[in-house]
């Protein structure tokens, strides 16, 4: 997976990290929390709530990914995960299934799988080219897609998640954490895998090789447990 332009990893103060592509950040009704992926930034679902990125730069409006790793804490109206210069809406209906939509405009795509339940961990991926397709990826596979793609053009430069650009269908929700790639469309392989394992396939482990010049030191036992402790060599 390559390097995102933009991450956004939660604070304890209840907000998210701001890093040097976002220009201003608002938070309504926010608070620091935890649940199933361990500490994250709650919103509490109110109507106005949710938390809103500004960019410095218009970042790519059609060529683009963003994965956002979250929990739901209710369901009790349409809960939005994700929206995008107010033209892209990505929420979780009533019927725990995933919706994608052209905010207050039309439902483009609702996904068949209906798990999207409370107190349980997901990370959604979402993948758009020009052109299209726009899909979106949960647990490891496709979910829902819309053939012609959601080019959110338009000069605003947000990126909100736990609400969408106007009021209602907020979320009562926590999350975690998020990623998103300017000019950049996720392999489907690389989408899926992330929406599976979103922190071992992000910060994939590195592998460091020892130099042939260094000098290694090998420890023996000289003494054991039965004389009181384990004592090493010298080497």
């Amino acid at each position: 997976v390559p390097a995102p332009t933009a991450l956004f990893r939660p604070l304890g103060s209840g907000q998210i990290e701001k890093n040097g592509l976002i220009a201003s950040a608002t938070y309504v009704g926010t608070t620091a929390s935890a649940g199933p992926g361990g500490a994250g930034v709650l919103v509490d679902g109110g109507a106005t709530s949710g938390i809103q990125q500004t960019f410095v730069n218009v970042f790519d409006r059609t060529t683009y990914s963003v994965a956002v790793l979250f929990s739901l804490k209710g369901l009790a109206a349409n809960s939005t995960i994700l929206g995008i210069n107010a033209i892209l809406q990505v929420r979780i209906n009533t019927s725990s299934q995933l919706q994608i939509l052209t905010e207050g405009v039309s439902l483009n795509a609702t996904s068949s799988y209906a798990g999207f339940v409370v107190n349980q961990l997901f990370c959604l991926v979402i993948t758009n080219k020009v052109g299209g397709p726009l899909i979106a990826y949960a647990n490891g596979s496709e979910v829902a897609r819309v053939a012609g793609g959601q080019d959110v053009n338009i000069a605003n430069r947000f990126l909100n998640f736990g609400r969408r650009s106007g009021a209602g269908e907020v979320a009562n929700a926590l999350i975690y954490e998020a990623a998103h790639w300017s000019g950049t469309t996720l392999s489907s392989g690389a989408a899926a895998q992330l929406s599976k394992d979103y922190y071992g396939t992000l910060f994939a482990p590195r592998t460091f090789v020892i130099p042939s010049s260094a000098t290694v030191q090998l420890l023996r036992p000289v003494s054991d447990v039965s004389a009181g402790a384990w004592t090493p060599s010298s080497g």
